[in-house]
């Protein structure tokens, strides 16, 4: 058996000035642009200093570090424009003041609905639009430019745009939460008023990404949505749950179009060229170009964006007859995006594509030898070494993101690598064929079918293992820690006692843990829907929506129990906090809900009062970036598969003098202005009604509110001020009571108690079950799990 041949040196010449040139420009585009040109200018001096001490430095730097100087004096030069462009015209003064204006705009990316960064109560879901400014109309007189902005809007007809359409539309315009990446965050009321159509090309990449769609229409939900984010990068149909699923396993790279799907676009227009006998410069033309029509239909994203001018390097080497090499590709990929477009410094996944790669060239071909020399067949090398690479080199940048580490995302990728070229070639394969025999194209869609199954499969599985992902500290702080602790691990690993100690400590940890989960049931149960904390003498609620993901109602009044709980079920983004009321028992927590967590937004109910915690909560959510929102009857959002409906208050509930009956000197106002909320998933549907009285639940009745569900949270506490029939009115098999052990207030009461029974509901208590759970059998019944004893469970009444 031959030696396997000892990985080629990487070339990292272009290293530090790529590096140095996305480090200055991260740090600069969060100031001003008289700070970015002074940095411009003392690197250029600095460059000029380095030139004339050239002989003075060693061998190795004498190139290395006035290039580097140079790159970063240009790559803050252009942030410094980037900024002033930014700054410049009556839309930065309009967007401090919250104005309004018309403006044209040129749409610049494809619009998402129900945009990842946080839904928004409404009566539909929020249209997010990346655009560039072109006009600005105010009062004053007419503005035109190149301004990029992101434009909000629950109307209809923002959706449907197609990037490069011109369009028309009066805004509202305010400050962007991040500075240096886009110049104001802009909201529509109305519907967009076309100008034109969209350039040729987007109509053509258009109509492919829609054929693709459609090739695929006939399969089930997540195979069907996940063929178009395996080969364009078009998630749009893909289900929360799915995409949280591959989060957790490490699958995600497989939804951003980087340099596989790429590499087999350009390869078969290289393959046809050759075939075709063309000269090289030919052949790179022709490459090129594929490389362009491929950014256009998969649209310009940082990971496309990176691969593609790598692609273009590589023909650029295949045009000259140069060798072409993958580092300094890398490098100068970054250096020239950087500086055309400074704020993909600060984008994720430009640094995700980057590190990714990175970690493919450096540390994947040695792992690979290595694992050879000692008997490992070459292509199991090659899948172990390249994931697990990927992760090592993107784990602090994940850590940022999600607060967590994919443990078992090696062996999620190892089992997927198989299914990814088939669905890949066949998704290409069915766009290109689409416009010309759509048949065909339906037919090699259904051929995709087999892989992505297996896809969808792989990473729902390993999601459900226990510790498919693990938390870790998030922020800064957590990211700096995990890449410490790889350092320390490369350097104490090749001994081999250090090897052996890490050897045992991992496999005793894997058989504690297994033991323990045998032995110890999980908490909560897998398949777990509904969630009630037990926080004392107050409510809190946590809706699944995803792992990790839940909607929390209500926070109860302890911060250190709600805290408690979140890490219990080990909830990490909570795309929805509502408040049902301002009382201290459900809004006192409301602190811990950001511990640690991403919140996307904030509802409370009508009244501001008590005036203390109202400031309270407003105060939390401010300093996340969070504007409090007050929902009333019709508001609705939708959430993964949950949907949230509130039946009350009304529209003009905002002052306890209005229904002055409701008022009561036992202070009822705020129960009464308390949100009910009517939450369902697919099979499965709860009532949320905080603390509302008799008063408002007989309004709730006679206005003809949809009641009926499978779970009620029974009204403040279970108090005897409840109407019979409005629990009866709910058909509600379970009954959950949010109540603490011994309190003083008698709750729940008897005669409440009574009544549920005789509606044949089964009642659960927080006070004496511990946290509940409610979740689906695998049959669809409605089960229940209690934490107090995590053996007690049961089955709802039929």
């Amino acid at each position: 058996m031959s030696a396997p041949a000892v990985a080629e040196r990487p070339d990292l010449r272009l290293a530090a000035p790529a590096l140095g040139s996305w480090l200055v420009a991260l740090v600069t585009l969060g100031t001003s642009v008289r700070v970015a040109a002074v940095v411009a200018a003392c690197c250029a001096a600095m460059c000029g200093a380095a030139l004339v001490a050239g002989r003075r430095l060693p061998s190795r730097a004498r190139h290395t570090v006035p290039a580097t100087f140079a790159c970063a004096a240009a790559v803050a030069a252009c942030v410094a424009s980037h900024l002033m462009t930014l700054a410049s015209g009556p839309l930065p003064a309009l967007a401090a003041r919250a104005g309004d204006a018309r403006v044209e705009l040129v749409v610049s990316g494809d619009p998402a609905v129900g945009d990842e960064s946080g839904p928004v109560w409404d009566r539909g879901r929020t249209v997010t639009v990346p655009a560039t400014l072109r006009v600005l109309t105010v009062p004053r007189g007419t503005y035109r430019g190149r301004q990029p902005v992101v434009l909000f809007s629950r109307a209809r007809g923002w959706s449907s745009l197609t990037p490069g359409q011109r369009v028309s539309a009066s805004v509202s315009a305010a400050r962007p939460r991040d500075r240096g990446e886009i110049a104001a965050t802009l909201f529509a009321r109305a519907p967009p008023r076309l100008l034109g159509r969209p350039p040729f090309v987007q109509r053509v990449a258009a109509g492919l990404r829609a054929g693709l769609r459609d090739s695929v229409a006939r399969l089930p939900a997540d195979e069907r949505g996940l063929v178009p984010g395996l080969v364009v990068g078009d998630t749009s149909r893909l289900s929360d749950e799915l995409k949280e699923e591959f989060k957790q396993t490490g699958l995600t790279h497989l939804l951003a179009v980087s340099g596989a799907n790429i590499a087999i676009a350009s390869g078969a227009i290289l393959a046809v060229g050759r075939r075709a006998r063309l000269p090289p410069r030919a052949l790179a033309t022709v490459g090129a170009v594929g490389i362009v029509g491929f950014v256009v239909l998969a649209r310009p994203e940082p990971s496309v964006l990176r691969a593609a001018v790598m692609g273009g390097i590589a023909m650029l080497a295949l045009g000259t007859g140069r060798r072409h090499r993958g580092l300094p590709a890398l490098f100068a990929a970054v250096l020239l995006l950087v500086c055309l477009s400074p704020s993909l410094a600060r984008s994720y996944g430009f640094a995700l594509s980057v590190l990714a790669t990175l970690g493919l060239l450096v540390l994947a071909p040695p792992w690979r030898d290595r694992l050879v020399a000692r008997g490992c067949p070459r292509r199991l090398a090659e899948a172990l070494a390249v994931p697990a690479a990927a992760q090592v080199m993107c784990g602090p940048v994940i850590v940022l993101l999600a607060a967590q580490v994919n443990v078992l995302g090696v062996l999620a990728n190892l089992l997927a690598a198989p299914a990814v070229p088939p669905v890949t070639i066949l998704g290409v394969l069915a766009t290109a064929v689409h416009p010309l025999f759509p048949p065909a194209a339906r037919l090699l869609g259904w051929c995709a079918w087999l892989p992505t199954w297996w896809l969808v499969h792989v990473a729902r599985y390993v999601a459900a293992l226990p510790g498919a992902s693990v938390g870790w500290p998030g922020g800064v702080a957590g990211a700096v820690a995990l890449a410490g602790l790889t350092v320390v691990a490369f350097l104490a690993l090749p001994h081999r006692r250090v090897r052996r100690v890490v050897a045992v400590a991992v496999t005793g940890f894997v058989v504690a843990s297994g033991a323990l989960r045998v032995v110890s049931p999980t908490w909560p149960p897998s398949g777990w829907r509904l969630l009630a904390c037990d926080v004392g003498q107050g409510d809190a609620m946590l809706l699944e929506v995803a792992a990790h993901t839940a909607v929390v109602v209500d926070t109860g009044p302890d911060a250190a129990l709600m805290e408690a709980c979140l890490d219990r079920v080990g909830v990490r983004r909570v795309p929805l906090l509502l408040i049902t009321h301002m009382h201290a028992d459900h809004a006192s927590g409301v602190p811990a809900v950001f511990v640690g967590r991403k919140v996307d937004a904030v509802a409370t109910g009508a009244l501001e009062v008590p005036a203390d915690q109202w400031r309270r909560v407003t105060a939390t959510a401010a300093a996340a970036g969070i504007r409090v929102t007050q929902p009333t009857a019709g508001a609705v959002w939708r959430i993964g598969a949950l949907t949230l409906r509130v039946l009350w208050p009304p529209a003009g509930y905002t002052d306890p003098t209005v229904f002055a009956d409701d008022a009561s000197p036992d202070g009822s106002a705020p129960n009464n202005a308390s949100l009910v909320v009517r939450a369902s998933w697919p099979g499965l549907s709860m009532l949320l009604t905080g603390d509302v009285e008799p008063p408002v639940q007989e309004r709730i009745l006679d206005s003809g509110a949809d009641l009926r569900a499978d779970v009620l949270k029974v009204p403040h506490h279970g108090s005897a001020r409840q109407e019979p029939r409005f629990l009866a009115a709910t058909g509600a098999r379970v009954a959950v009571i949010c109540v603490g052990a011994d309190n003083d207030y008698g709750h729940p009461a008897p005669p409440t108690l009574r009544a549920l029974a005789a509606d044949g509901m089964r009642v659960l208590r927080t006070d004496q079950d511990g946290d509940v759970a409610i979740l689906e059998t695998a049959q669809g019944r409605l089960a229940f799990a209690t934490r107090a004893n995590a053996d007690v469970s049961g089955r709802a009444p039929p």
